[in-house]
Parts: C-alpha cells; structure tokens; sequence
C-alpha cells in the first residue's frame, strides 16, 4: 500500500541515523524485529486495547484502565517505549502489556488478529494510518481519550493533510482536555459532532500509596530543606544545581534530588555532578548523599514527597514545552515552572489563576525563588495547598471517559 511503501521510503532514507538511535540506547527486547510481529502474540482476550504511547500516558491511563477492569472488562494496554513498557508493566501486570506494533500493514494486521479488541481508546494523540484502517476493516471502534493536541502538532497535521484526510472519518468519538484543544481536532480534519471537550484525567490523579514516607526513604533528615527538579532536560540541570548552590548558603541543610526525563542522560548528569566535585549518590544504590540523582522507573510521583519545593523540567529552556506538574501538585506542594510550558499551557494556567504555581518570567530569577521560598514556610504552604486545592476541583474526566468508552463496548458485546 502506498503507506507502506512511504514508510520503506523513509527507513531506507533515515536509516544511518536510525541504526545509530538502535544501537546507542541498545533497545534489547524492545526492538524493531518485535515490533514487526513476525511471531504472533498468543491469543487473549480483549474487550478493549488502550494505547499509552510512554510514561505520561501511562500515568494518565492508569485511573481509566482502573474504570474500565471495574466494569468488567478485558483490557490490553499497548506501548512503544522501553520506559513506558517498564512501567506499564508495574502498573497493569505483565499480561495485560504489549508492544504496539510498527505501523506496516502486515505487522498491523499480525498484532490485530492476536489481540483482536473490540474497542480500541487511544490515550491522547496516537495516529498511525494502517492500524485506524486495520481496525476500521475489522468494525473496531476507535476511540481518543484524553485528547491532546499543540499548535505545533495541528501544523504537522496540516502538512500531512493528504494522508490523515482519510484517518479522520474512521475516528467514532474523540473527547478532547479543553475547548481549545477540541477546535485544534475539529481544523486537523476531525468530525465535529464526534468531537467534544470532557476535561483532563490528569486532574483525577490521586497521592501514590507511601508518598509520606519518601524523605526517610531517600535518607534525608526530617529538618532537610529539599529542592526537586524533576523531568529535566539537557541544559537545565547546569541551572538547577546553580539554584541550588545559593540554597546551600542561606540553609546549609539543604538536599537536592535531580530526576532527568530520560535514563539515557544519567551518565551525562552524573559528569556533570563529578566536574562540579558535588557529593551525590544514584538513587539505585539506596545509599544517601547531599544531591540524589534519580535512574529508577516509576518513583517520581511517589518521591516527589520528600520535596519542599519542586521545579519542572522541560519548562526552563525552549524547545521541550514543559511536563506534567500535577504529579506534585496533588501532593500540596509548592511547584516552580520555567517559562516554557506550551504542553502543559492549560493544567499550568489552572494552578496559576489559583496560586498554585510561581511562573517564572526569566529563568535567571530561579535561584532568586527557590532562596525566597526556602525563607518562607507560610509561602510555601499556602502555594501547594492552593495547587492541590485546584486539582481537587477540576477532577471528574475519568468517570466521564471511561463512560463513553464502557458505552462503546456494549454496542460491542463486550460487557458482562
């Protein structure tokens, strides 16, 4: 098909750079050739495939997956990444976990006919032609949950207008995180009377079991000040650790925990740590140190209870458009964001209207508010109770969600 035969185009194009992303992160199990489904998975049952491209979705996914398996339903949750397989496996069990397959129609159709949904939610934004037209050919609804769409994505979609013209149609209800975002879908090429603004599943995020306990976990004193970056990104950590020298010298005290987005740069912090002659340790080795550098999966929200004040990553430089600050927030704790935030521009403009969040206008001033904060419990209190304050009245996505896609199943047979 001719999707098919782009997709060879564009491997044997890229494919120097391709080779050299395969062997640098040394993806193992979670290789191209898996991907492929030239085996077939064993058959199982499925009422409903939800789809998390990584991490983040995951985490999102985690209260629908819990909604839908109450309703009595079989579901299966597809992956892509190395860390979102890892994860998705603590959270929903090894069974229930699977790759999803790379987007030819021979690998689309193998994985099909193996898992065989009768629904199919994708959490977000995940569109790959073959596999909507798979799951059209075989009378598989196809839904998208928790609908997330920039201004950067609607302009790729615009470009590519020629090939997702006729993915659009085969979508059956696609419940966006804001009115904004539903008129992003509708002008990408989405039906408008499929289309309707439900709200964030983020918002539905409830504290990790053993939060409490994260600041004896990690073996910091109870009359520590902790500063948390977390999900940071090249460029930023240099910016953080200076934040955190001031700290040190108002409140010798202090401890720093640093949670770089991707495992594959905790060498790159580690030399930096090394060069700045810092005292750290690697949250892998359970030992405790003056800056604990995160390489574990899946501890950040459970971690970030050890922190009295918490930066966001990807927010301070541009170019990454910032990450999920509720994880924090939930906890009542005081959240700082860079500049940068398109990603996350309405959960961040939420927290913000209700003081829940210090925006900073320039990033130089980080240093600047972290001393401040760290001077003023009465500040710090009173900004992470307002952040929490605000998830709490902006939960209720979940229900709705897992309703329109528990819907979906009956006209399937696929409820109990």
């Amino acid at each position: 098909m001719l999707t098919d035969l782009l997709y060879v185009l564009l491997l044997l194009i890229g494919s120097p750079y391709f080779l050299y992303k395969y062997l640098r992160k040394r993806r193992g199990p979670y290789s191209i050739g898996q991907r492929l489904y030239l085996r077939k998975l064993p058959p199982r049952k499925c009422d409903i495939l939800v789809h998390c491209v990584s991490v983040g979705e995951i985490e999102a996914g985690v209260p629908i997956v819990g909604a839908l398996r109450a309703a009595g339903l079989a579901v299966t949750v597809s992956v892509i990444t190395k860390a979102g397989h890892e994860v998705a496996r603590k959270r929903f069990g090894d069974e229930a976990v699977v790759l999803f397959p790379l987007d030819f129609s021979f690998s689309v159709s193998r994985f099909l006919n193996s898992v065989n949904p009768g629904v199919v939610a994708l959490l977000e934004l995940e569109l790959w032609p073959n596999f909507i037209r798979g799951c059209s050919r075989r009378n598989i609804d196809v839904l998208i949950l928790n609908g997330r769409m920039t201004e950067r994505s609607l302009r790729g979609y615009g470009r590519l207008r020629w090939v997702f013209s006729r993915v659009w149609p085969r979508l059956r209800w696609i419940g966006t995180q804001d009115d904004e975002t539903a008129a992003r879908f509708i002008a990408a090429g989405a039906i408008p009377d499929r289309v309707q603004s439900v709200g964030s599943v983020k918002f539905d995020r409830v504290p990790p079991e053993g939060w409490e306990k994260a600041r004896a976990e990690l073996g910091f004193p109870k009359d520590s000040l902790v500063l948390f970056a977390g999900s940071t990104h090249d460029g930023e950590e240099a910016l953080v650790l200076n934040a955190f020298a001031s700290l040190a010298r108002d409140f010798p005290n202090s401890r720093l925990v640093l949670a770089p987005r991707h495992m594959e740069r905790v060498p790159v912090v580690e030399r930096i740590l090394r060069n700045a002659s810092i005292d750290y340790a690697l949250r892998s080795s359970r030992k405790t140190a003056t800056v604990v550098l995160l390489d574990t999966m899946g501890e950040l929200a459970i971690l970030y209870g050890a922190a009295d004040i918490v930066i966001i990553g990807g927010t301070l430089l541009p170019g990454v458009g910032g990450h999920n600050p509720l994880e924090a927030a939930v906890l009542g704790k005081p959240v700082i964001c860079g500049p940068h935030f398109s990603n996350f521009s309405d959960v961040i403009s939420r927290l913000h209207a209700a003081k829940g969040v210090i925006i900073l206008g320039n990033v130089e001033d980080l240093a600047l508010v972290v001393v401040r904060l760290a001077g003023n419990a009465a500040d710090r209190e009173a900004i992470g109770r307002s952040g929490r304050d605000a998830v709490e009245a902006s939960k209720g996505a979940t229900a709705l969600y897992a309703a329109k896609t528990i819907e979906h199943c009956k006209l399937k047979g696929s409820t109990k």
